[in-house]
């Protein structure tokens, strides 16, 4: 069954959404990469990896429900790379990335 897209909402993440950022992206990553030893740690503990290095992680929420995300890990004070990012299956093609 085809979705419509409605409104998503871009929110910042928080603990409570781990194993929707995890569930995510090991989907992401199994289907069309591997998760890695390098990769785990970012998802086993987002908040240490990621945004307590002053990093960022938003997800896209629809009706309630994490579908997507996105994380920006700090390079220098100044750059930061596009990482960790995936749609849920089911939510891929509403434009949501």
């Amino acid at each position: 069954m085809k979705r419509e897209k409605t409104n998503v909402q871009i929110i910042p993440y928080e603990n409570s959404h781990r194993d929707a950022f995890m569930d995510i992206n090991y989907q992401w990553l199994t289907q069309y990469f591997e998760v890695t030893a390098y990769d785990k740690p970012f998802f086993e503990n987002p908040r240490k990896e990621i945004l307590d290095k002053s990093g960022y992680i938003f997800l896209a929420s629809l009706e309630n429900e994490i579908v997507g995300s996105v994380a920006l890990e700090r390079i220098t004070d100044k750059q930061y790379t596009l990482a960790k990012m995936g749609v849920k299956p089911g939510f891929q093609g509403l434009r949501i990335g």
